[in-house]
């Protein structure tokens, strides 16, 4: 807990809203203090803290365009994954339909962001599925660095 991972993470969306991308996000954002009067033509959207299968189709495509461009493609960033889409909801009827979205994404235009406290707590057929990338953020305030001067 508060190792930075949300810090991290909007900065990431920051960065795909200075490239015209469209941004996808269960985190509150306040655009004002992010772009102060810049903060015009921007496409966010704010989803629910625990989104379901038709939140999630109802966001639509990320990148729309007729060339298939990475770099442009939307911003999906989930947070506190770990309270709706762990291993303890494995039985939940909706779960398949949910898991069917985040394999098909990228598809859709979406590179996907999932914060959780720790990667056990996320749903094992989600990790192996869609666990392209693991980023851990460790604060490092509390780690001693010893300096020598050679």
């Amino acid at each position: 807990m508060g190792n930075g991972k949300t810090l991290v993470t909007v900065g990431r969306i920051r960065d795909a809203i200075r490239a015209g991308c469209r941004v996808a996000t269960n985190l509150d954002i306040n655009l004002k203090e992010m772009f102060h009067r810049q903060a015009k033509n921007i496409d966010l959207m704010r989803i629910p803290d625990k989104p379901t299968i038709e939140d999630l189709n109802a966001i639509g495509k990320g990148y729309d365009g007729h060339e298939y461009d990475e770099s442009k493609f939307g911003l999906l960033v989930l947070d506190e994954c770990g309270t709706w889409f762990n291993s303890r909801n494995w039985q939940d009827k909706s779960r398949k339909e949910v898991n069917d979205w985040f394999l098909h994404a990228r598809k859709l235009g979406w590179h996907v962001y999932i914060i959780i406290q720790d990667i056990s707590m996320l749903d094992s057929q989600a990790r192996d599925a869609i666990g392209e990338l693991l980023v851990t953020c460790k604060r490092l305030i509390n780690c001693a660095f010893h300096w020598s001067a050679a």
